[in-house]
């Protein structure tokens, strides 16, 4: 596994704006404590990190989640990858399509076929006012 204890200078803002990229919004605080809590195997509850965004008494990140805060970032990013590639390999065989890159990098397999990913044509939505 490699080390990222030389990443250690997260502070509570920039730890926001990252979690908030790779876990959502709405779910951001919840979702980063189970994972702090899934790789460190110590308990780890959304309640911990909202504390370090209270504006009167806030408290500092904890020195051993924020040492491990880039491998949490990592690991959940290659989740979201995983998923993402899963994801296309459904929608193209449900439209018969084969994706025509793993990883990233052309398939060379399938780039030698003839049937690859079309674009997806989506369907017109009627515009409404109220959004």
């Amino acid at each position: 596994m490699a080390d990222f204890s030389s990443y250690s200078d997260w502070t509570p803002e920039a730890a926001k704006i990252t979690a908030e990229a790779v876990y959502g919004a709405a779910t951001w605080q919840t979702r980063l404590a189970e994972d702090v809590a899934a790789l460190t195997g110590a308990p780890f509850t959304s309640g911990r990190v909202r504390q370090w965004y209270f504006e009167k008494n806030s408290r500092p990140i904890p020195g051993w989640v924020r040492d491990r805060l880039t491998e949490i970032f990592l690991h959940a990013l290659a989740r979201m990858d995983a998923a993402r590639e899963r994801a296309v390999d459904e929608i193209a065989q449900r439209h018969g399509w084969r994706p025509t890159y793993r990883n990233g990098e052309p398939d060379p397999a399938i780039a030698a076929e003839t049937t690859v990913m079309r674009p997806i044509e989506w369907p017109s939505l009627p515009r409404t006012s109220k959004l």
